[in-house]
């Protein structure tokens, strides 16, 4: 058994297969299981955003209003409005904002530490966004080439 949280790990074994024999319909063999267990969460969003203020958010200009959902902590919940001046993140509120995005705090947890992109999150209804045309913006936005890797056992 490896464990590893490379999803490309299987391109280095020249058999990919596991040791189990199974097949899976019609014509697929079973390499591996998949588990998920950790879950980031940011627990105050406007500060977040503040804390990042020297993260480069992939050069993109807009100003985004995040209408958050947050039913285990109240507290976290409503509108928080970011301006991102060439990648760089500033909370504005009361700021007029070009994009509108309702989404739980699970996902924008995922969305920010680049866990997912935002293309995934309003595909499987999980992200609203205020016109269909910024979803590209937003995805661009929040890219990133690398997960976050958890090594510590818990």
């Amino acid at each position: 058994m490896i464990s590893t949280q490379d999803l490309d790990f299987h391109y280095l074994l020249d058999d990919a297969r596991n040791d189990s024999n199974n097949l899976i319909p019609p014509v697929f063999h079973e390499t591996n299981k998949f588990g998920i267990g950790i879950m980031y969460r940011i627990i105050n969003v406007k500060r977040f955003f503040q804390q990042l203020g020297k993260h480069h958010f992939n050069r993109v200009s807009t100003t985004v209003t995040f209408n958050v959902r947050d039913s285990f902590y109240k507290k976290n919940e409503g509108p928080v409005t970011v301006s991102f001046n060439n990648g760089k993140p500033f909370v504005t509120q009361g700021a007029k904002a070009q994009i509108t995005i309702d989404i739980d705090i699970s996902d924008l947890s995922s969305l920010v530490l680049g866990i997912v992109d935002f293309k995934k999150l309003y595909m499987y209804g999980r992200a609203k966004v205020s016109d269909e045309q910024y979803v590209d913006d937003v995805n661009l936005l929040f890219h990133t080439t690398e997960s976050p890797i958890c090594t510590t056992g818990f």
